[in-house]
């Protein structure tokens, strides 16, 4: 995938107080989000060949595909907080990624 179909950003999490991972494939086309195994990142679908596989639709600017982290796998990883904070980011309000509200705002009108 060119560096130019390609965007990695940090965005904050208002609801785990942490920075995660939004990555985006593609400029323009039907928003569609990606979501990681447990333990993955927002990279992963690109490591697994998610994104190679989409390659056509993503340079005919039909699909534009999004990703962030799974909280799940980090929050057992770091061990750090409370058993209850360590349960709310493996939980993240019933997801298994922390979906940012403005990721949702953002797109979920986009054509």
């Amino acid at each position: 995938m060119s560096d130019d179909l390609r965007i990695r950003e940090r965005w904050f999490s208002d609801r785990l107080q942490a920075d995660i991972t939004v990555v985006r494939w593609g400029t323009f086309g039907t928003p569609v989000l990606v979501f990681p195994s447990a333990g993955g990142d927002a990279e992963e679908a690109e490591r697994h060949g998610l994104v190679n596989a989409c390659g056509p639709l993503l340079a005919e600017g039909r699909v534009k595909l999004y990703s962030v982290d799974s909280v799940a796998g980090q929050a057992m990883m770091t061990k750090s907080g409370s058993p209850e904070y360590l349960d709310r980011r493996v939980q993240c309000g019933g997801h298994p990624v922390p979906v940012p509200g403005r990721l949702l705002r953002g797109h979920r009108h986009e054509r």
